[in-house]
Protein backbone atom coordinates (compact mmCIF):
# COMPACT_ATOMS: atom_id res chain seq x y z
CA UNK A 1 0.00 0.00 0.00
CA UNK A 2 2.87 2.36 0.76
CA UNK A 3 4.37 1.81 -2.71
CA UNK A 4 1.04 2.64 -4.33
CA UNK A 5 0.79 5.83 -2.26
CA UNK A 6 4.32 6.92 -3.22
CA UNK A 7 3.75 6.10 -6.90
CA UNK A 8 0.47 8.02 -6.94
CA UNK A 9 1.98 11.14 -5.36
CA UNK A 10 5.01 10.92 -7.68
CA UNK A 11 2.75 10.68 -10.72
CA UNK A 12 0.66 13.60 -9.49
CA UNK A 13 3.76 15.76 -8.95
CA UNK A 14 5.21 14.74 -12.32
CA UNK A 15 1.95 15.64 -14.06
CA UNK A 16 1.75 18.98 -12.24
CA UNK A 17 5.36 19.76 -13.17
CA UNK A 18 4.64 19.06 -16.83
CA UNK A 19 1.46 21.16 -16.76
CA UNK A 20 3.29 24.01 -15.04
CA UNK A 21 6.17 24.03 -17.51
CA UNK A 22 4.02 23.75 -20.64
CA UNK A 23 0.51 25.15 -20.29
CA UNK A 24 0.86 27.46 -17.31
CA UNK A 25 3.97 29.11 -18.75
CA UNK A 26 1.68 30.64 -21.37
CA UNK A 27 -0.53 32.14 -18.62
CA UNK A 28 2.25 34.04 -16.86
CA UNK A 29 0.61 37.42 -16.31
CA UNK A 30 3.17 39.68 -14.57
CA UNK A 31 6.21 37.60 -15.47
CA UNK A 32 5.81 34.62 -13.16
CA UNK A 33 4.39 31.20 -13.83
CA UNK A 34 1.73 30.04 -11.35
CA UNK A 35 3.54 27.64 -8.95
CA UNK A 36 1.33 24.56 -9.37
CA UNK A 37 3.94 21.99 -8.31
CA UNK A 38 4.99 24.09 -5.34
CA UNK A 39 1.41 24.42 -4.12
CA UNK A 40 0.87 20.66 -4.44
CA UNK A 41 4.02 19.98 -2.41
CA UNK A 42 3.08 22.49 0.28
CA UNK A 43 -0.48 21.16 0.40
CA UNK A 44 0.87 17.69 1.10
CA UNK A 45 3.46 19.13 3.53
CA UNK A 46 0.69 20.69 5.62
CA UNK A 47 -0.56 17.16 6.35
CA UNK A 48 2.75 15.27 6.67
CA UNK A 49 5.49 14.96 9.26
CA UNK A 50 8.63 17.08 8.69
CA UNK A 51 10.86 14.31 7.34
CA UNK A 52 8.42 13.10 4.70
CA UNK A 53 7.53 16.68 3.78
CA UNK A 54 11.22 17.50 3.25
CA UNK A 55 11.70 14.35 1.18
CA UNK A 56 8.65 15.19 -0.92
CA UNK A 57 9.90 18.76 -1.37
CA UNK A 58 13.36 17.55 -2.36
CA UNK A 59 11.95 15.10 -4.91
CA UNK A 60 9.59 17.66 -6.43
CA UNK A 61 12.29 20.33 -6.49
CA UNK A 62 14.69 17.92 -8.16
CA UNK A 63 12.05 17.14 -10.75
CA UNK A 64 11.47 20.85 -11.24
CA UNK A 65 15.24 21.35 -11.73
CA UNK A 66 15.28 18.70 -14.46
CA UNK A 67 12.25 19.86 -16.49
CA UNK A 68 13.64 21.58 -19.63
CA UNK A 69 12.89 25.30 -19.30
CA UNK A 70 14.70 25.30 -15.94
CA UNK A 71 17.02 28.26 -15.54
CA UNK A 72 18.36 27.43 -12.09
CA UNK A 73 21.41 25.33 -11.24
CA UNK A 74 20.73 21.68 -10.50
CA UNK A 75 19.68 21.22 -6.89
CA UNK A 76 18.72 24.80 -6.11
CA UNK A 77 14.97 24.24 -6.36
CA UNK A 78 15.32 20.88 -4.61
CA UNK A 79 17.08 22.41 -1.63
CA UNK A 80 14.78 25.41 -1.34
CA UNK A 81 11.59 23.36 -1.73
CA UNK A 82 12.80 20.80 0.84
CA UNK A 83 13.65 23.55 3.31
CA UNK A 84 10.31 25.31 2.91
CA UNK A 85 8.30 22.05 3.01
CA UNK A 86 10.11 21.05 6.20
CA UNK A 87 9.37 24.45 7.73
CA UNK A 88 5.69 24.44 6.79
CA UNK A 89 5.22 20.96 8.22
CA UNK A 90 6.68 22.16 11.52
CA UNK A 91 3.87 24.69 11.90
CA UNK A 92 1.21 22.07 11.10
CA UNK A 93 -0.25 22.05 14.66
CA UNK A 94 -1.05 25.76 14.36
CA UNK A 95 -2.87 25.30 11.05
CA UNK A 96 -5.21 22.48 12.05
CA UNK A 97 -8.87 23.46 12.18
CA UNK A 98 -8.61 26.67 10.18
CA UNK A 99 -9.72 27.26 6.63
CA UNK A 100 -7.68 30.34 5.81
CA UNK A 101 -4.45 29.78 7.76
CA UNK A 102 -3.14 26.93 5.53
CA UNK A 103 -3.79 29.05 2.43
CA UNK A 104 -2.00 31.99 4.00
CA UNK A 105 0.86 29.71 5.09
CA UNK A 106 1.27 28.36 1.54
CA UNK A 107 1.34 31.90 0.19
CA UNK A 108 4.02 32.89 2.72
CA UNK A 109 5.90 29.68 1.89
CA UNK A 110 5.98 30.63 -1.82
CA UNK A 111 7.43 34.01 -0.96
CA UNK A 112 9.93 32.36 1.39
CA UNK A 113 10.93 29.97 -1.39
CA UNK A 114 11.69 32.97 -3.58
CA UNK A 115 13.87 34.49 -0.85
CA UNK A 116 15.73 31.19 -0.34
CA UNK A 117 16.38 30.97 -4.09
CA UNK A 118 17.68 34.56 -4.16
CA UNK A 119 20.04 33.82 -1.27
CA UNK A 120 21.20 30.56 -2.86
CA UNK A 121 21.73 32.28 -6.22
CA UNK A 122 23.90 34.94 -4.61
CA UNK A 123 26.00 32.28 -2.83
CA UNK A 124 26.32 30.18 -5.99
CA UNK A 125 27.34 33.16 -8.09
CA UNK A 126 24.51 32.81 -10.57
CA UNK A 127 24.62 35.73 -12.98
CA UNK A 128 20.89 35.56 -13.65
CA UNK A 129 19.07 38.42 -11.99
CA UNK A 130 16.41 37.21 -9.57
CA UNK A 131 15.83 40.65 -8.18
CA UNK A 132 14.50 42.28 -11.36
CA UNK A 133 10.93 43.42 -10.78
CA UNK A 134 11.24 42.16 -7.22
CA UNK A 135 8.07 43.75 -5.81
CA UNK A 136 5.95 42.69 -8.79
CA UNK A 137 7.22 39.12 -8.42
CA UNK A 138 6.74 39.28 -4.65
CA UNK A 139 3.06 40.19 -4.83
CA UNK A 140 2.18 38.11 -7.87
CA UNK A 141 3.85 34.97 -6.46
CA UNK A 142 1.98 35.32 -3.18
CA UNK A 143 -1.27 35.96 -5.02
CA UNK A 144 -0.79 33.03 -7.42
CA UNK A 145 0.05 30.68 -4.57
CA UNK A 146 -2.98 31.79 -2.54
CA UNK A 147 -5.33 31.41 -5.51
CA UNK A 148 -4.00 27.97 -6.38
CA UNK A 149 -4.03 26.86 -2.74
CA UNK A 150 -7.68 27.86 -2.46
CA UNK A 151 -8.56 25.21 -5.04
CA UNK A 152 -5.77 22.65 -4.62
CA UNK A 153 -5.67 22.37 -0.83
CA UNK A 154 -9.12 20.71 -0.53
CA UNK A 155 -8.25 18.42 -3.45
CA UNK A 156 -4.97 17.32 -1.88
CA UNK A 157 -6.63 16.82 1.49
CA UNK A 158 -9.21 14.56 -0.18
CA UNK A 159 -6.51 12.68 -2.13
CA UNK A 160 -4.39 12.31 1.00
CA UNK A 161 -7.34 10.98 3.00
CA UNK A 162 -7.96 8.33 0.33
CA UNK A 163 -4.36 7.10 -0.01
CA UNK A 164 -3.20 7.22 3.62
CA UNK A 165 -3.28 3.88 5.36
CA UNK A 166 -5.81 3.94 8.16
CA UNK A 167 -4.73 2.15 11.31
CA UNK A 168 -7.22 -0.02 13.05
CA UNK A 169 -7.61 0.44 16.77
CA UNK A 170 -7.86 -2.71 18.78
CA UNK A 171 -9.56 -2.18 22.09
CA UNK A 172 -9.28 -5.69 23.47
CA UNK A 173 -6.93 -8.56 22.72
Amino acid sequence: MRAIRIAFIAALLFFSGIVESTWLSMVALPGLVPPLTFVFVMSFAVRRNPSSAALLGFAAGGLFDLIPPSSTPLGMSAFSMALVAFSISLIKPYLVGSLSLPIFAISIAAISDMFVKIILASFMGVTQSYTSDFFVNFFSLGLYAAMLATFLLPITIWIDSKIVVKQKTILFR
